[in-house]
């Protein structure tokens, strides 16, 4: 079983093209497999990817897919859809929650449940849905545990429905298994160590570790090995981090010029309301002392106010 040399520059597993490429490889069954069966708890026997095909035609469009669509089948022979996707970059919020990633998660969950043939099926019969994303950043800051499973509960958390499930996992928060021995680690905990930290050679001994112990992470790095030796791959992931970079800078500095126009807004808002006070207040009959003493202004501002 291959290990990674500690000297070797791979590609990081958790870019999403690389991620997609690595679980859609001809000889990757198994790998896909387990990965599945780990985020979603079921142990899976069966899987058939539906989008096998990476795009081509534009490498620097965000919305190429590289997510996994496929149907699963466990050992009672249930069967399954399920979405797996990696990413690897911060969605950028303009506000201060995850409302941009909750918001599209929740969209592609409902989207790929409801895109099952229905017709003349009970609906209790449709198949269970769920939508995985592996997340290299922190999404839920307030919730210590690395893995989410997300389903439509009532107010007291009792299930309302389960057949739509969204399963998210932050590969940032796993920095305490760092310490544990391999044999301690979960089979979800080993994946998201090495899709987050394979490419990271200060983890290269517990990456090494965790793929003698887990033959199907070995097959993952024989296949991620084998990727990172490809220059063409190597250019589209820096064509692509690229555009990435450039994008989030735009959206940034969106986001400034947004804040400060929020601010300019407010501030002409409270000279309009502080013009309006010293107006009425000269109508009145005020004196000017009267005014300077109620707005905190200089006599010449409240003289240039009222265009005295």
């Amino acid at each position: 079983m291959a290990i990674i040399p500690p000297d070797v520059d791979i590609l990081p597993p958790s870019d999403d093209r690389i991620f997609k490429t690595v679980l859609t490889h001809p000889s990757a069954g198994r790998v896909l497999i387990d990965v599945v069966s780990a985020a979603t708890g079921h142990k899976i026997v069966e899987a058939q990817l539906l989008n096998n095909e990476l795009p081509v035609s534009n490498e620097e469009e965000k919305s190429q897919r590289f997510d996994l669509n496929c149907t699963v089948i466990d050992g009672n022979g249930q069967k399954r859809q399920i979405n797996v996707e990696m990413q690897g970059s911060v969605m950028w919020e303009l506000a201060d929650s995850p409302l941009n990633f909750s918001g599209k998660y929740a969209y592609y969950g409902m989207d790929l449940f409801t895109s099952q043939p229905s017709v003349g099926v009970e609906c209790a019969d449709l198949m269970q849905t769920y939508q995985v994303t592996f997340c290299n950043y922190t999404v839920f800051p307030d919730r210590p545990d690395f893995i989410h499973e997300i389903a439509l509960r009532f107010p007291d958390g009792e299930v309302f429905c389960d057949l739509l499930k969204i399963v998210v996992i932050e590969m940032s928060k796993l920095d305490y298994t760092l310490n544990k021995r391999v044999e301690e680690l979960t089979g979800i905990e080993m994946w998201g160590l090495f899709f987050g930290y394979a490419q990271d050679p200060k983890y290269r001994e517990i990456i090494n570790n965790i793929i003698k112990t887990k033959e199907e992470v070995g097959m993952a790095t024989e296949l991620l090995l084998e990727v990172s030796q490809d220059e063409v791959e190597r250019a589209r992931i820096r064509s692509r981090k690229k555009f990435l970079m450039d994008e989030t800078s735009n959206m940034i500095t969106a986001k400034k010029l947004m804040e400060k126009g929020r601010a300019e807004g407010r501030a002409e808002g409270r000279a309009e309301e502080r013009r309006e006070f010293i107006e009425h207040m000269h109508k009145e009959g005020f004196s000017i002392a009267d005014i300077v003493r109620a707005a905190k202004l200089t006599e010449k501002e409240v003289n240039d106010i009222l265009g005295l």
